[in-house]
């Protein structure tokens, strides 16, 4: 059974943080995506400027919920993404019952200005959805028709890190520097393509920000949130912060899907390399013609126009496939795990 789809935009902030700027809560902005009733009118939305470049289709934007009791899918988008570009899950998620909900995290997405340490202390991303569960439980319509007992989480490129660590994988960045450091080193450890200057700010941070080395301090704890019950991560990148040790206290059923011929989060030193850590975990590996920017939404015209090397794929890659592939074998996953309907 497949159901209409409504989304609504929430917003929050944590208190328990202070956002990078250290002024004020840590902002949390959030899209839900749901089962809503059957009069439900869904259209395309369009998002992503003032010419749109991006494109979710079936979406009833805050229409009423549907009353159930539905599992609850927590997504982290990107490095410098943003939630709704993991509106294709959420929106298939949906229509196969559960809740499904993205943030955009505050200083690694593009719906804000780009900050060094939303980008160099990622390890506080996984905080960002243990903070989304709790605010979903306990949201005012929610809360009454969320599984408390369902609950996973998904992850694309550095969302896939952010999943891992929340099932209870713990970051080693002395592990990752000796990666980088080595012979086998790969794009894993250039700067982001959407921060340039990254490297060269950790450097002036560490030299002159005692807040930035204290948070630096907290990359070795454990984020594992136990409510979520499983993970998926699509295309996961920083694969090479774990160790065996690392991954110990992973639990949960995990699946991988790489894309064989990534060249930002190359599949062999991330998804490939987990998989071989996790060997319990599940993985696919998509054909090499298909890149890492596949699993961002997909693309207006004026997308492929301006934003080619984000919105345009080989031509023997169809990007609405591999979404319905992904999505479907998502549901087949979490629902095998405990986590469905």
């Amino acid at each position: 059974m497949t159901y209409r789809v409504g989304s609504q935009t929430l917003y929050f902030v944590d208190a328990s943080r202070l956002s990078w700027a250290g002024e004020g809560a840590r902002p949390m902005l959030l899209d839900v995506w749901y089962p809503a009733v059957d009069s439900a009118v869904e259209q395309t939305h369009y998002f992503g400027g003032d010419e749109p470049l991006f494109q979710i289709e079936g979406i009833a934007k805050d229409a009423p919920l549907l009353v159930g009791q539905w599992p609850l899918i927590v997504l982290s988008h990107g490095t410098g993404g943003s939630g709704l570009q993991m509106g294709w899950l959420g929106r298939y998620l949906a229509s196969h019952g559960f809740v499904a909900v993205a943030i955009s995290h505050h200083g690694n997405t593009c719906i804000e200005p780009y900050l060094p340490q939303g980008f160099l202390l990622w390890w506080e991303r996984a905080t960002d959805l243990s903070r989304v569960i709790d605010f979903m439980l306990a949201h005012s319509d929610f809360g009454a028709v969320i599984a408390a007992e369902k609950i996973a989480a998904a992850g694309f490129s550095l969302g896939g890190y952010t999943a891992l660590a929340v099932a209870g994988g713990i970051c080693d960045l002395s592990a990752l520097y000796d990666f980088c450091g080595s012979d086998e080193r790969d794009a894993s450890c250039d700067a982001p393509p959407e921060f340039s200057s990254l490297l060269a700010m950790r450097e002036q941070l560490i030299a002159s920000d005692p807040a930035f080395n204290s948070a630096l301090q907290r990359h070795a704890v454990s984020y594992k949130d136990s409510r979520v019950r499983a993970a998926l991560l699509l295309s996961p990148a920083l694969g090479r912060a774990f160790t065996s040790d690392g991954v110990a206290q992973i639990d949960i059923p995990l699946h991988i899907v790489v894309a064989a011929g990534d060249q930002i989060a190359p599949a062999k030193s991330n998804g490939m390399y987990l998989a071989q850590l996790m060997p319990e975990a599940k993985l696919t590996v998509l054909d090499e013609a298909v890149n890492h920017y596949v699993y961002l939404c997909e693309a207006t015209p004026a997308g492929k126009q301006y934003l080619p090397e984000l919105c345009c794929d080989d031509a023997r890659v169809d990007r609405r496939l591999i979404h319905q592939q992904t999505a479907a074998l998502a549901v087949e996953f979490f629902r095998s795990s405990g986590i469905g309907l």
